[in-house]
């Protein structure tokens, strides 16, 4: 299997450098596949060093049921401080699958799951 892979690697790579009559191939296909290295690096690059921190979104208070819009990066820790009460029960926001109204899962107030939408009462669970 190894020697059928590299017969057929090296027949491939053979026909990128050289054509039929032996002879080498004009730059342009060299300049191609340098592009096209490059752009796959580019792309690699970009992948592993992007920035995946959490960006603003609605975050609720379970205490006055308040929302607002804020950076994560902002906060030192969860629960946060709501800014219309003032009481530490700020929580990121999710939606109920049924209403898409916001709701504060169970799990940042250190209750039990399953999550009960407070206007139509269908379960809210993370990740589904």
């Amino acid at each position: 299997m190894r020697a059928l892979f590299r017969l057929a690697f090296d027949s491939m790579f053979r026909h990128l450098v050289r054509d039929d009559g032996g002879l080498l191939q004009p730059p342009a296909a060299y300049v191609a596949v340098a592009l096209a290295v490059l752009a796959l690096c580019t792309f690699a690059y970009r992948a592993w060093t992007a920035d995946t921190r959490p960006t603003e979104g609605t975050w609720i208070c379970w205490e006055c049921r308040g929302s607002v819009r804020i950076d994560p990066r902002d906060v030192a820790s969860l629960p946060a401080e709501c800014q219309n009460c003032g009481k530490t029960s700020l929580v990121p926001a999710f939606s109920c699958p049924s209403c898409r109204s916001a709701v504060a899962l169970n799990e940042y107030r250190s209750l039990d799951p399953p999550t009960k939408c407070p206007q139509c009462g269908a379960e809210v669970w993370y990740g589904r």
